[in-house]
């Protein structure tokens, strides 16, 4: 790949994501006619057709093999601007880290605040998603690190515990159920599930304790937002399985925390992070701290 730089080989990447001169175009503030010509050079150097144009400009096998070699070419480049920064004394390092909503909002102040206290000099950027995704971010190297649900959906993603808890049951107050302090997870089967939306992996730990316990669970509502949840608990709307830790926020909304006494399934949190990508000292010095900040529970 002759005369072509690395801001190209981002440019080129970004074009066959999408499928889309015009959206790169848009995306990258960047002329049209600058990004098709690049193309055309590309192809002619190489002698290769990258994108089918007769398919509704899609990729042919040869761009699809192309996209796999700049892959690995920009994730060497990315590894040797870390090196080479690393031992520029005046460098300010940056970690970025994905970061699901509910470990967000009750497991990584904590961590935060103790890796700062530590590094005040690295710069910490914050990209907020679920779990999946930040899988996906972590294999493509976008981030350095994320948090996430253990066991990973990728085996080849490396994770560290940092925090574990369980599962109990939510309820009003007012709730029928409100008289017991521990029931079996069966004797649920009746009643009115307010979950978290299936892209929470919440919610899949929900439906396997209801798939343990041969119910078919009466869901009558989903929702990403845990206040929520909490309020409609709180007025008897229905009833809610949540990690033990988001009791702490139930204060003074009527709630009654009941534990399950079977099927114990633990709720386990980890720090994760690719082999496969260069870990900076930042970042290793990040997970460290992760790993030290909390305790197991269980």
């Amino acid at each position: 790949m002759d005369n072509i730089t690395i801001e190209e080989l981002k440019i080129l990447k970004r074009v066959m994501e999408t499928n889309n001169i015009t959206q790169t175009a848009t995306e990258l503030y960047i002329n049209q006619s600058t990004i098709s010509k690049m193309i055309k050079r590309v192809e002619n150097q190489n002698n290769i057709q990258i994108f089918n144009r007769k398919r509704g400009f899609s990729l042919t096998n040869e761009g699809e093999i192309f996209y796999s070699y700049i892959m690995d070419l920009l994730k060497t480049w990315k590894s040797l601007e870390h090196h080479i920064s690393e031992q520029n004394t005046n460098y300010i390092s940056k970690i970025h880290i994905g970061l699901p909503p509910i470990i967000g909002s009750f497991l990584f102040p904590k961590i935060i605040t103790s890796f700062i206290d530590t590094y005040p000099f690295i710069e910490n950027i914050i990209y907020e998603s679920g779990g999946l995704k930040i899988e996906e971010d972590l294999l493509k190297g976008d981030i350095d690190v994320g948090f996430a649900v253990l066991p990973t959906k990728n085996s080849s993603l490396k994770s560290h515990i940092i925090y574990q808890d369980v599962f109990v049951i939510c309820v009003s107050e007012k709730h029928v159920l409100a008289k017991y302090d521990e029931i079996d997870f069966v004797d649920l089967k009746n009643e009115r599930f307010i979950c978290f939306s299936n892209d929470f992996m919440i919610h899949q730990y929900f439906l396997k304790m209801c798939e343990i316990s041969a119910f078919e669970p009466n869901i009558i509502l989903n929702s990403s937002q845990w206040d929520l949840i909490i309020e409609l608990v709180g007025v008897n709307f229905g009833i809610s399985i949540i990690p033990r830790i988001l009791i702490s926020k139930f204060e003074g909304k009527n709630i009654k925390e009941i534990k399950i006494s079977k099927p114990k399934l633990p709720w386990e949190i980890g720090i994760i992070y690719s082999d496969a990508n260069y870990l900076s000292i930042a970042a290793k010095n990040f997970i460290e701290i992760a790993k030290k900040t909390y305790y197991p529970l269980i």
